[in-house]
């Protein structure tokens, strides 16, 4: 009885105050007042992304010192934040150059401009390189822990001479005078934005996996003359790379679903007829050790620790 009283009281309300206006379908596409809010690794601030549309700043905010300061990142569409240790926060935006002279496309860049404690911009990382402008986009592929951490970066670099450690196929692609850059690993001081090479790819190079000392141990490869792909390993320790998968089609590069730096493990997915199936595969012995099972109408996805570099036991279906 209680319930139905409280419902004939609410319909009476409405009744007679009347039914409020629907919201304009403008509302259904407003931007959030906060875009993303991350937490330092020590836990003693949050970096807030958020404020007017146009207008986005990175506020530094804690539990006990409310009206902290905050950075006006300008006219640019933002897209996250991501902490480098405790003591700068990464702002990754976006922004279009005009065309100039001779061009007519409109470039989008993306950039990741690093904010310290007290909301100031201390550099745009690999700003100073200038091999790495030409690239329209630059992920940060991980970040290193320690006194003096740092960003893993996608940038460019010069061809150069054959590495030994590279597998490199420039002889039998023969095109230093088409592309003259690759792409590379940098570790970026996210306090000066500079940057320090760390591994150089070859033509077929396309993205890199680190553990959490900034160490490359997984290199995505895509051999665009032979329609091809691979995935190259390095256990800790080893020198040279080793196949992990090789001679796949692009598309199948998602079987590959992360490293874990704890275990030095990449996680898989296989398919065998009726049976789909998850497993973690040691790089230094080979080992294998199933992790899920399922039909191929079933899916699961690991759950990561972005600052662990590790995924656990427990999967989300």
């Amino acid at each position: 009885m209680r319930v139905s009283g409280l419902v004939f009281g609410v319909a009476m309300l409405l009744a007679g105050e009347g039914l409020a206006a629907p919201p304009p379908a403008a509302a259904f596409g407003r931007l959030p007042q906060v875009q993303q809010a991350v937490v330092s690794p020590d836990g003693g601030r949050v970096a807030i992304l958020g404020g007017a549309p146009a207008l986005r700043t990175v506020s530094i905010a804690t539990v006990d010192q409310p009206g902290l300061p905050a950075l006006a990142l300008g006219d640019v569409e933002t897209l996250s934040l991501r902490w480098v240790g405790s003591g700068h926060v990464l702002a990754r935006v976006a922004y279009q150059l005009p065309p100039r002279v001779g061009r007519r496309d409109i470039l989008r860049l993306e950039r990741n401009v690093a904010v310290n404690v007290r909301a100031e911009a201390t550099s745009r990382l690999l700003d100073n390189d200038p091999t790495s402008q030409f690239l329209t986009s630059q992920p940060v592929i991980g970040v290193t822990e320690g006194a003096a951490p740092r960003a893993l970066v996608l940038g460019l670099a010069p061809v150069g001479a054959a590495n030994a450690n590279m597998d490199t196929h420039l002889a039998r692609k023969g095109a230093d005078a088409e592309r003259p850059f690759v792409f590379a690993l940098w570790s970026v001081d996210p306090q000066t934005g500079r940057g320090a090479l760390v591994e150089r790819g070859d033509y077929d190079t396309v993205e890199w996996d680190v553990d959490r000392a900034g160490a490359a141990r997984v290199r995505m490869e895509v051999d665009a003359l032979n329609h091809t792909s691979a995935v190259m390993v390095r256990a800790k320790g080893a020198r040279l790379w080793t196949p992990l998968l090789s001679n796949v089609r692009e598309a199948e590069l998602d079987a590959y679903l992360g490293y874990s730096d704890p275990e030095d493990a990449a996680y898989l997915r296989q398919v065998d007829g009726d049976v789909v199936s998850i497993v973690r595969r040691n790089l230094a012995d080979g080992v294998v050790t199933p992790i899920w099972t399922g039909k191929p109408n079933e899916s699961a996805s690991l759950v990561w620790d972005p600052a662990l570099r590790t995924a656990p036991a427990k999967l989300s279906g």
